[in-house]
């Protein structure tokens, strides 16, 4: 899973702080779209199988995830903005791994694309400096040789 916004933020902090590091490199290889809600990660799921990612975007390239992202953040903010609670309802996985409904609100300064809340993330003061790289992975299925070859290729800079 994808951690929230004030999460990464701490986590920066404590890499910085604790550890000594000035700069991180954050790899996501999720292979499906993830939006920041109020600060919360998200993802979309099919009501059937609430726990399990989306299986069908397998060999999806990073720019296709960040359209995506960018669609689905928008889509979200657009039907909270027009039902009269002024939220949307997201699942969350409980501990004894049921799933609960809950309301997020979607102010404009915490609900982005993943893209844009690592950007985001890069402007604050206080923690490590990050810089975010895509580079999509299936679950179920060995890394392509493409795959390796922008992980080295962005690791060496």
């Amino acid at each position: 899973g994808q951690c929230h916004l004030d999460g990464i933020s701490f986590l920066l902090k404590h890499l910085k702080d604790d550890m000594g590091f000035k700069a991180v490199k954050w790899f996501n290889m999720s292979e499906e779209p993830v939006v920041f809600l109020d600060g919360q990660a998200c993802a979309p799921r099919i009501a059937e199988n609430m726990n399990d990612n989306v299986d069908h975007l397998v060999s999806i390239e990073g720019y296709e995830l960040d359209s995506m992202e960018l669609r689905l953040c928008s889509d979200c903010i657009d039907f909270a903005q027009n039902t009269d609670s002024k939220t949307i309802g997201v699942f969350y996985q409980t501990s004894n791994h049921d799933n609960e409904e809950r309301k997020l609100t979607t102010p404009l300064d915490k609900s982005c694309s993943i893209r844009d809340g690592y950007k985001w993330l890069a402007t604050q003061e206080g923690g490590a400096s990050v810089e975010y790289y895509r580079v999509p992975i299936a679950d179920e299925t060995s890394p392509e040789e493409k795959d390796f070859d922008q992980l080295i290729a962005e690791l060496r800079g």
